[in-house]
């Protein structure tokens, strides 16, 4: 990654702002690897390095108005970063999973995935299909460019790279496009009762 100067990321953050998508997209693709790879330094889990790295994201983007110049944005959003961390495995601490909701997540997987969960039970199946059809609403709620993208790396299982070559699409904008997609999926899927 080249160097990106405090005034290009001042501009970035004025614009982004503003709703400029291409300078939101600008900011995630000048710090996603650095944020990462400090998250990863910090848990040794790349999974959680990853899953705090879009909520820090997520975060960061949508309270833009709240960052303060006096400090480094780079210094801001670490500091969510590790904030998010920290959250993500108290909540592993003190979650437990309902059986309703273990079978929620198998079934959005088997979806996502399309691959049909345990069971050949009548019953199961129709459950099984009334799951997938309101999944799959959910997804069409997305406007076309983050649908398609959603399809593309949960369905399809391509990864960011393979994504951004088949859009000719900067892969800032494919990880800012699909953290965006993954917010609105989270809104989407608690209004609905799967």
């Amino acid at each position: 990654m080249n160097k990106v100067s405090d005034n290009e990321v001042e501009a970035w953050i004025t614009s982004a702002r503003e709703g400029d998508e291409q300078a939101r997209a600008h900011l995630v693709h000048a710090f996603w690897e650095p944020l990462h790879q400090h998250l990863i330094s910090r848990t040794q889990v790349a999974e959680d390095a990853e899953d705090a790295t879009v909520i820090a994201f997520t975060k960061a983007l949508n309270a833009l108005s709240d960052y303060q110049s006096e400090f480094a944005f780079s210094t801001w959003l670490f500091r969510i970063g590790q904030n998010s961390l920290i959250d993500l495995h108290r909540k592993k601490k003190e979650t437990t999973i309902s059986l309703d909701d273990e079978f929620k997540g198998k079934a959005l997987m088997a979806v996502l995935s399309d691959r049909p969960s345990a069971g050949s039970d009548p019953e199961q199946v129709l459950m099984r299909a009334q799951r997938h059809q309101a999944i799959q609403e959910v997804v069409q709620q997305l406007k076309p460019h983050y649908r398609q993208l959603v399809e593309l790396r949960y369905m399809k299982e391509m990864s960011y790279d393979e994504i951004s070559t088949a859009l000719d699409m900067p892969l800032g904008s494919v990880k800012g496009k699909l953290l965006r997609a993954r917010g609105l999926l989270l809104s989407l899927f608690q209004l609905t009762e799967l």
